[in-house]
């Protein structure tokens, strides 16, 4: 029997024992029941056995087999969808198994969606169209990974060089040049005023964040920068933290989420200009409900230049990245690493099944701000990443609402992070910068000599990035193109 076939007959008969030497030693886990990826056969053996005890009359009613090539060698890897049909406390339920084999045969991915009837289908064809990895990430017109510059957030006044930077950015060929706003500079001016010199390049905010404005103000600055550019405009949007968004712009925090998912319904309904636009959820009201009841609906003055202006959704909760395949033209990961690359495709599979879902997986971006640092000193090169790793685990974000502190613990930095946070907000910002291991930014960032980032590069290009965005002077701008061309 093969190593599927075993698999099969071990789950279908519920026998724990018949798992042995099925598994590589180093076999990485997603379950429908814990987001973080579980590592190593003894941990999957124990997390399978509470799978198993929870599933009522399980059987595998079909399978789909495929072959994709990764790796810097193009190794074939073997990649198998099992569906599977189940009870649960006396409800039926339908799901789906990946397994992707190693060059031993065993298995060394293992992946289990539990999904109602109607989605297995749509999410079948995204794992086969857009789970499996690829040698070389190609667009659907079979252009390599994409380079887009990020001007980053302003300190104590406008950062110097980025108008030369944003120039040699649109002359290399660069995709897109972002803008970001936190609580200083908002990100709709200076893409403006710096855009205005580019003739080429996608202009985008990473991100405008949704608390800053009403959906409708949003949609009104979409539509007139789409119009000033020629239609080169993203719209990146982001919910942002507690802190930021009650203590400096007076909203509401709570269920950003569904908050979110208004907020683009709406600026969609703009863009369409099918008619007055009137919404009635339970964060925003077109027309207002109270007041002095003379508002009426109302359509926007000004044409769309485009009505399906992409919008772009920054995230990094698992319920964030699914929200953003379902509803959103793309995806702003920060703090992104390769070793994560399993634990994001099965958020994303999520979104991209739900009924309704805007995208698929061949037509969705993901612009990951990813930095850069050449330098044959690799402890130099981490020295420059180190402030910023800091102050997003330290610094930005409540001590008990740090979502950017999440998404580093998951790549298995808990500890390091405590140490970080408790420094940072302790006021010893030098102890929480040297608290940041080298490792660390390795995962999350491309350091070193050129030869290193070279060997390491692979990894990018078989993740479900489309595009790497990287800051830095023109000299840099021009290293990392050479690099990644």
């Amino acid at each position: 029997m093969t190593t599927v076939e075993r698999f099969r007959a071990a789950v279908e008969a519920r026998d724990l024992a018949a798992f042995d030497g099925l598994f590589s030693p180093d076999v990485r886990f997603y379950s429908p029941v814990k987001f973080t990826p579980i590592q190593g056969a003894q941990a999957v053996h124990g997390l399978l056995g509470v799978l198993l005890r929870t599933f009522e009359d399980f059987r595998y009613v079909g399978q789909l087999a495929g072959e994709a090539e990764i790796g810097t060698a193009g190794r074939p890897v073997e990649s198998h969808l099992l569906i599977f049909r189940a009870t649960v406390r006396g409800k039926q339920i339908h799901g789906l198994d990946l397994l992707q084999l190693g060059d031993d045969g065993l298995i060394e991915e293992f992946t289990v969606m539990v999904r109602p009837l109607s989605a297995v289908t749509t999410l079948s064809e995204a794992v086969v169209a857009g789970l499996a990895r690829r040698r070389h990430p190609r667009d659907t017109e079979g252009r390599a990974m994409k380079l887009g510059y990020t001007t980053g957030y302003w300190s104590s006044g406008p950062p110097a060089g980025v108008a030369e930077a944003i120039a040699e950015a649109d002359r290399l060929g660069f995709d897109s040049v972002w803008a970001a706003e936190a609580y200083g500079s908002d990100c709709l001016t200076p893409l403006a005023w710096w855009g205005a010199s580019t003739s080429r390049v996608r202009l985008g905010t990473n991100i405008m964040q949704i608390s800053a404005r009403t959906p409708t103000a949003a949609a009104m600055a979409a539509l007139t920068l789409d119009h000033l550019s020629g239609g080169r405009f993203i719209l990146g949007l982001g919910a942002s933290g507690p802190q930021v968004v009650e203590g400096w712009y007076g909203q509401p925090y709570p269920r950003p989420l569904a908050r979110t998912r208004e907020y683009i319904e709406i600026i969609r309904s703009v863009l369409a200009r099918t008619g007055p636009v009137q919404y009635d959820g339970d964060f925003y009201q077109l027309p207002q409900r109270v007041g002095t009841g003379l508002g009426k609906p109302l359509k926007s003055t000004v044409h769309p230049l485009r009505t399906d202006i992409p919008i772009f959704l920054a995230a990094e909760g698992p319920k964030n990245v699914a929200l953003a395949a379902e509803i959103a033209d793309g995806w702003l990961p920060l703090f992104f690493s390769p070793k994560a690359d399993g634990f994001y495709r099965a958020a994303l599979a999520e979104g991209f099944a739900r009924p309704g879902a805007r995208r698929g997986p061949d037509e969705f971006e993901i612009a990951a701000t990813v930095p850069i640092v050449v330098d044959d000193d690799v402890e130099r090169a981490a020295d420059r990443i180190r402030p910023f790793v800091a102050l997003y685990v330290g610094g930005m974000g409540a001590k008990s609402a740090n979502f950017h502190r999440d998404v580093i613990a998951r790549l298995g930095y808990e500890r390091e992070c405590d140490v970080i946070t408790e420094a940072y907000l302790a006021g010893n910002k030098q102890e929480a910068i040297a608290a940041v291991p080298t490792a660390l930014v390795e995962d999350i960032a491309l350091i070193g000599p050129t030869a290193k980032i070279k060997d390491e590069l692979p990894r990018w290009r078989e993740s479900v990035i489309t595009t790497l965005l990287v800051s830095g002077g023109p000299r840099q701008l021009r290293q990392i193109a050479e690099l990644v061309e």
